[in-house]
Order: C-alpha cells, then sequence, then structure tokens
C-alpha cells in the first residue's frame, strides 16, 4: 500500500531519455512555451476506462450473479476517468497561470462547453425528444437531467420539480462530477496558487501526505453513513480528482518556477518521483488495475466493505497516467498507444454517453425478453455495442470533431480577463 501513495517517476538519468524529458519541460505532455501538448497514451487509458465501463453494463455482466464473472468491476473505469480529469486540467491551468498569473475564465468555460454539450445535444433530439410522444414527463426529467448535469443529484432536482428520477439518463452523474469540479476548481486553484506563491516558507505539495490520509479517511467514513448512496456521492469523488490535481503539481514544472521549495515539500515531491520510475511500481499498478476491472472478487473483504478499493485503484490510475506521459516501459506504451485505443478514447465521451440509449432500444426492438437466457443478452450485448461504437465514432468524427476546431479560433485578451 504504501508504493502506492507515490505517484510521479523521477526524470531518467540517460542522455536519450533526458532529451525526451526536457521536451515536455513544464508538465506531462506540455511544451515550455506552449499548451498541452498530445499524448497518445492518455487517450489509450481514456479507451480502456471507457470499454471495462461499457462492459460493465452490457446484460451478460450486469445480469449475472456469479462474482467471478469477467468485468464485475468495470465500472473502476469511471475513476480513471476522474483521476484523468484532474491531471489534465491541473496541467493546462498551471502553464497557462505561469505566462500570465491568472487564467481566462471565459475562454476555460466557453472551451469546456464546446467539448461537453454536443453529445448532449445529440442525446436529446436522437434519443429523447422521439419519446415525447409516448411519455412527456419522463422525457423531460432526463432532458432536465442532462442539460443541467444533474445527474449524481437528482434527488434535489426532484424535491423543487416533482419529475420522476431520470433513469434513462442515470449514467451521466459521473459527468456531473466532472462538470461541478470545472465549475469550482479554477477559481480555488487560483486562490491556491496566489496564497502559495506570496508564502516563501510554504508549499502546497507539503499537504501531499496529508491529503492521502485525509482521502482515506473521507472514504471510510462515507461508506459507514451512506450506505448504497455511497457510489455516487460527489465528495468522495473529488478526492479522486484532486488526487490527478496533485500529481500534476508534483510533475509541474511550471509550478515549481512560481512557488517557493521547502525542505519537506522537495522531499515529498523527491520521494514520489523516485519511487514511481520504478518498473515494479509500475507492474504492481497493471496487475492492481486489471484485477478489480475483471475480477474484483479476489481482494480482501475488509478492502471492500469500507470501498478502499478505490483509493487502491486511484493511486494505481495515477502511476499509470504518469507513466503513458513519460514511458517507462515500452511494453506498456506501446499497448496504451496502439492505434485502436487511441482511436476509442478520442470519442469514448460519446461511447459513455450514448450506449446506455441505444443498448435500451435494442432491447426493446430486437427482443421482447431480453433476459429469458444468455445467449438472448449476449445477442443483444453485442449489437448494442457495434451500434454504439459506430454511432459514437461517426458523432466525433462528423460533429464533435468540427466543433472542437472552434476552441482554437477562441481568443480572449488575458490582460482583459484578468483585469475584470
Amino acid at each position: 500500500m504504501v508504493l502506492f501513495f507515490l505517484h510521479t517517476p523521477a526524470p531518467p538519468r540517460d542522455s536519450a531519455a533526458l532529451k525526451y524529458y526536457r521536451h515536455f519541460s513544464v508538465i506531462p505532455g506540455m511544451t515550455s512555451k506552449t499548451e498541452l501538448k498530445y499524448v497518445p497514451g492518455l487517450d489509450g487509458l481514456r479507451g480502456l476506462a471507457c470499454l471495462s465501463v461499457v462492459l460493465f453494463h452490457t446484460d451478460i455482466v450486469t445480469k449475472s450473479h456469479s462474482a467471478l464473472t469477467p468485468f464485475k468491476g468495470g465500472t473502476y473505469g469511471v475513476d480513471l476517468f476522474f483521476v484523468l480529469s484532474g491531471f489534465l486540467i491541473t496541467s493546462i491551468l498551471l502553464n497557462e497561470y505561469e505566462k500570465y498569473s491568472s487564467f481566462n475564465f471565459i475562454s476555460f468555460y466557453i472551451k469546456r462547453l464546446l467539448r461537453l454539450y454536443p453529445p448532449i445535444l445529440i442525446s436529446i433530439v436522437v434519443f429523447l425528444l422521439p419519446l415525447f410522444i409516448t411519455d412527456r414527463t419522463t422525457a423531460i426529467a432526463n432532458i432536465v437531467c442532462l442539460m443541467t448535469y444533474t445527474g449524481d443529484c437528482f434527488m434535489v432536482v426532484q424535491h423543487f420539480t416533482h419529475l420522476p428520477y431520470a433513469k434513462l439518463s442515470g449514467h451521466t452523474w459521473s459527468l456531473a462530477v466532472e462538470e461541478q469540479f470545472y465549475l469550482t476548481f479554477p477559481f480555488l486553484l487560483l486562490l491556491v496558487l496566489r496564497a502559495y506563491s506570496r508564502k516563501k516558507q510554504s508549499n502546497f505539495i507539503s499537504f501531499y501526505p496529508a491529503f492521502l490520509l485525509l482521502y482515506i479517511f473521507v472514504v471510510v467514513i462515507c461508506s459507514i453513513l451512506l450506505g448504497e448512496w455511497f457510489y455516487k456521492f460527489f465528495l468522495w469523488r473529488f478526492f479522486e480528482i484532486y488526487l490527478g490535481t496533485f500529481v500534476a503539481m508534483i510533475y509541474s514544472r511550471s509550478y515549481e518556477r512560481f512557488t517557493a521549495e521547502t525542505a519537506f515539500s522537495n522531499s515529498v515531491r523527491t520521494i514520489v518521483q523516485q519511487v514511481c520510475s520504478n518498473k515494479i511500481v509500475l507492474l504492481t499498478s497493471i496487475l492492481c488495475s486489471v484485477c478489480l476491472i475483471v475480477y474484483p472478487a479476489v481482494f480482501p473483504g475488509f478492502l471492500v466493505k469500507y470501498n478502499l478499493l478505490y483509493v487502491v485503484f486511484t493511486l494505481a490510475a495515477s502511476v499509470l497516467i504518469v507513466n503513458a506521459v513519460y514511458p517507462n516501459n515500452r511494453y506498456y506504451s506501446g499497448f496504451i498507444s496502439n492505434k485502436a485505443l487511441v482511436s476509442i478514447g478520442k470519442f469514448s465521451y460519446g461511447l459513455y454517453l450514448y450506449t446506455p440509449f441505444i443498448a435500451r432500444k435494442v432491447n426493446s426492438v430486437f427482443f421482447d425478453d431480453p433476459f429469458r437466457n444468455a445467449k438472448t443478452m449476449l445477442i443483444c450485448d453485442v449489437i448494442a455495442v457495434s451500434v454504439s461504437l459506430a454511432f459514437s465514432y461517426l458523432s466525433f468524427t462528423i460533429i464533435e470533431k468540427n466543433i472542437l476546431k472552434l476552441r482554437h479560433r477562441i481568443s480572449f485578451p488575458q490582460k482583459q480577463v484578468a483585469a475584470a
């Protein structure tokens, strides 16, 4: 367990590797003067995370009562998404802060909207508007859930609107958690950066060990108090995202430049980098991640009881993310950077969003009783996953990809934004 508390690889010492390390001289995947450089391995990890979630939600897995059914832990892919989001958003913002001593909030949120809402609108038009003909109230409930990103707290929406639970779009609770993070995090990060850049005897990285202990404490307490409601509770999910934030800070050259290093923060950074550069740590992280996704039942019961497997997985995910950016093992790097996984990773957002809608439609159109036997369920699953992959790819290629190009054309004067 101690090994998993340490996340970021140290700079390689041989000349060839050091040249590669300096190429990403600000933060993982980021050049010294420009924005985040594209790293195929991160899209590969996205592809793996999305596939694990999709496979978990197939009927053949969810309707099985055997703990040894493969991909019973496929939902851990959501946790990988959370850590990855924290890592990438923090990396982008740290680089911007180094250049301007502020964030361009207007540009940030418009770019988020351009990325997030096109698939949402496609889902509404294709899957929910036709529902108005037969069940208007259900259609409205799901549209509200999608448009407001309140899938993780829709009970509150129900209290004020008296709408039925948005079951069709219930899977968007994780997207809601990320959107809530986007709404609050840039402001919080700006306050932290300004506070710690002015204090010459302190560094936020020094809080990292305490953060890990607090993370474990929050997970255990939430497990005891919330019971079955634990899974979608946004508070401890924020800790997963902030784990990615700490990894980015520990690894960021930008952060080093505008904050004062203390003896303790330097020790934390050094230990983290040295431990995570160890290939045994990477191998252990890979094995833990695979076992948790495929056969989580092999782990001790007390870890399951208090949901500590989530902590184990997110710590392992941090190692996988960093080693994707700083290749430390050619076999691992080659696998997560293969074209198939990278391609799926690029349209993984749409795949995650569309698949449940398509699966329900396949079950209702092709079979009267899709759960009558394993063969029927398997046929449903194969058709649903195949159609979802095709639909998501077309959505990304024809619509989303073209809209994303607008993000690079959006520019607001940084000085004016900072002044505002």
